[in-house]
């Protein structure tokens, strides 16, 4: 057998990544990211005014710009595999290094979200 056949062909093995799955069916995952890009630009309003996308604003000190679409889910998905790689390390006790708290409250400060550290 063709061991590239033999890759899961059910959606449903797919591991979790910070409640939204790393592989699943292309429309679930665009519905959740969509979903999640919409709460952003609900934040963006609430918390930056009228900022259009693509535009900048100044966050806790740093110029962030408002993500397009496709932006948000790069950096999104991002953000949630680092934060549940931080969660696991804690919970094993692990020192964490200052690199991966920096970039999670780098990421969050773009998603205009508690980075929860």
């Amino acid at each position: 057998l063709d061991r590239h056949n033999e890759l899961p062909s059910r959606l449903s093995e797919a591991r979790p990544v910070g409640g939204l799955r790393a592989e699943v069916e292309p429309k679930s995952m665009s519905a959740e990211l969509a979903q999640a890009h919409d709460a952003y630009l609900e934040r963006v309003k609430a918390n930056l005014g009228d900022v259009e996308v693509g535009g900048y604003a100044k966050v806790q000190g740093r110029l962030i710009k408002v993500l397009a679409r496709e932006e948000f889910d790069r950096r999104f998905l991002e953000y949630q595999h680092v934060q549940q790689a931080y969660e696991q390390s804690m919970a094993r006790g692990d020192t964490v290094n200052d690199a991966i708290v920096q970039l999670l409250h780098e990421r969050a400060a773009e998603l205009l979200l508690d980075p929860h550290i």
